[in-house]
């Protein structure tokens, strides 16, 4: 068994901060119909990374793929490769919600968007 990293809770809540960043960012307008596409997409990547995850390690079996040694570097590296690619469209796209209200939010999108 290879040792884990002391959990300190980050890859837990990583996850959970997203969908309320996501709900707040949509203007009032579209935000169900922006949440539910996300969702949606979410739902593609959860078909998508499994498939990739298994053309990578070289196995025709995406239930229960056989790994050897060799892929594993490469697997990770794709599953890194998507993490990036997400914190690169939150880092450029994003914008800071902390200490503001939905109103606020939703004033500032209407403005963009004009």
């Amino acid at each position: 068994m290879l040792p884990q990293p002391r959990d300190t809770g980050s890859r837990r809540t990583g996850f959970a901060i997203v969908g309320p960043y996501a709900a707040e960012v949509w203007p009032a307008t579209l935000r169900t119909t922006g949440m539910g596409s996300a969702y949606g997409f979410g739902g593609i990547g959860k078909i998508i990374g499994p498939l990739g995850l298994a053309l990578i390690i070289g196995s025709s079996n995406v239930v229960k793929p056989e790994v050897t040694v060799g892929a594993i570097v490469p697997a990770f590296a794709y599953l890194a490769a998507w993490f990036a690619l997400a914190g690169l469209v939150y880092l450029f796209i994003g914008f800071e919600t902390k200490g503001r209200s939905i109103e606020d939010i939703d004033g500032k999108l209407s403005d963009a968007s004009v």
